[in-house]
């Protein structure tokens, strides 16, 4: 019998790619404020991103990217 207590589901992680424009549109939309500004682009702060998507799916231009 398997201990479903011990058994952790995969979050899925995401990240900012090179051709992010910073709009901020991600940021304004995380509730978790996981998205900060670094170097000229935004990039998910792991320590706070609870996989949620939304900066995945609120993407204009597709400058997330998911593992």
């Amino acid at each position: 019998m398997a201990n479903e207590m011990n058994v952790q589901e995969e979050k899925t992680v995401y990240y900012i790619l090179d051709n992010c424009t910073r709009c901020g549109r991600c940021a304004q939309k995380c509730p978790l404020h996981a998205l900060v500004p670094r170097q000229g682009h935004y990039r998910i702060d792991l320590r706070f991103c609870d996989s949620c998507g939304i900066c995945y799916d609120i993407c204009p231009i597709g400058a997330v990217a998911k593992e």
